[in-house]
């Protein structure tokens, strides 16, 4: 990151998890970010021009670096969301309505605290167990519509960012429901591609369910635990 030079509407988008040493309770080893490392990243975002920043806050036309959180793990209320406040930073947070609340993972509550204070909460599918490509056209919607809607009653803010889920490593052998191959598209979307080789961050406007205009982004981000 450090020789990277950005332009006025170029960017790279910095991909997080948990932030912890990946024993917290559900936390992927793989994905876990340690504290002093996001600190480390969140600096060099602030030295390429911009800071850190939500890919919502870039699709308005604000330069920075993105960062995004998957899953909404309890240390991206505990750990991270502190740090990125204390240095005026933005993240998105891609949450699984079905998930909020339960052991390891951020409530409703925090959430909204979160999005009050400036964060880009999000949506990351309705439970995590599926490919995209895995469900019909019609549950996939149905799912969708479901998940935009619970996030958007519960935090107070409109849903405008889709993050698709990818297939864990560390469960690959243990799991059924994560097969072997990586999606390259959901039905009736199109993903775009964000932390290119060019260090171009694009996003697609899509046509999504309840009658919404989402915007499909991240489907492919840098992971930040191995930059």
């Amino acid at each position: 990151m450090g020789g990277l030079e950005i332009g006025a509407r170029e960017t790279i988008a910095l991909m997080y998890h948990a932030v912890g040493d990946g024993t917290e309770p559900g936390a992927d080893p793989h994905y876990t970010v340690g504290l002093p490392r996001l600190g480390e990243q969140l600096a060099l975002c602030g030295q390429l021009g911009g800071g850190a920043i939500s890919a919502r806050d870039w699709l308005s036309g604000r330069a920075g670096v993105i960062v995004t959180f998957d899953d909404g793990h309890e240390s991206n209320y505990r750990v991270a969301f502190p740090l990125l406040a204390a240095s005026g930073a933005t993240a998105d947070f891609f949450v699984n309505p079905a998930q909020v609340g339960s052991a390891g993972f951020a409530s409703w509550r925090e959430l909204a605290e979160m999005a009050g204070a400036g964060m880009s909460i999000q949506c990351h599918g309705l439970d995590h167990r599926h490919y995209f490509t895995e469900l019909p056209p019609e549950r996939l919607r149905a799912e969708l519509g479901e998940a935009k809607a619970a996030i958007e009653d519960e935090v107070g803010r409109e849903v405008t960012l889709l993050a698709p889920p990818c297939r864990s490593p560390s469960r690959a052998s243990t799991s059924s429901t994560w097969p072997e191959r990586r999606p390259r598209r959901a039905d009736d979307w199109r993903s775009s591609t964000a932390a290119s080789t060019s260090a171009r961050c694009r996003f697609a406007r899509t046509g999504a369910s309840a009658g919404s205009s989402w915007r499909s982004a991240v489907s492919t981000r840098s992971r930040a635990s191995t930059c």
